[in-house]
């Protein structure tokens, strides 16, 4: 279901070079006791080209968008980057990936653009990365039915219409 995932979510430039018979699952949760309550974490290592990379894919549990998602994703990317320095494997990229399902639509901001005001100049002092975001609400089960592997439709399925029970008793 991992691959299935990566190969219809993740941006097709990326998923191109993606070895997916290298992916394995790491044994390790990043999640700190801050982020517990919001979220869960699977990690995958994998290779972009020859490169190791780490796709850890966070499963966000509440009804709404977090409000400053860069600031929970960057303590968990310093976890993964620590716990590697920590093992002497030294630093890799991570694409952080959030899987929401929601009811309300989430959309991706910088993080400047939380900041009440922010001239140029303090730019280059504000982290900023961006994130791969799946968001089940914005789409439909026609959209969903296309992916080419039931089990995992059935789980998409069941997420995007929990509370719908009529839904999910017709389409079984």
């Amino acid at each position: 279901m991992a691959k299935t995932y990566f190969q219809h979510f993740l941006p097709a430039d990326i998923v191109e070079h993606l070895n997916f018979e290298q992916l394995e699952l790491d044994s390790n949760s990043y999640v700190t006791p801050e982020l517990e309550d919001r979220y869960s974490d699977i990690v995958y290592t994998c290779t972009y080209k020859d490169y190791p990379v780490d796709l850890p894919l966070l499963l966000e549990h509440k009804s709404s968008p977090v409000e400053y998602p860069q600031l929970q994703l960057l303590r968990y990317m310093i976890e993964i980057w620590q716990n590697r320095i920590n093992a002497n494997q030294g630093l890799r990229p991570i694409l952080p990936i959030i899987f929401y399902h929601g009811e309300k639509s989430w959309k991706v901001k910088a993080f400047h653009e939380y900041f009440e005001w922010m001239e140029d100049r303090f730019l280059p002092y504000v982290p900023n990365f961006s994130y791969i975001l799946t968001d089940l609400s914005t789409y439909s089960h026609e959209e969903l039915f296309k992916i080419e592997a039931s089990f995992f439709i059935n789980a998409l399925l069941v997420l995007k219409y929990r509370g719908n029970f009529s839904f999910i008793e017709q389409q079984v």
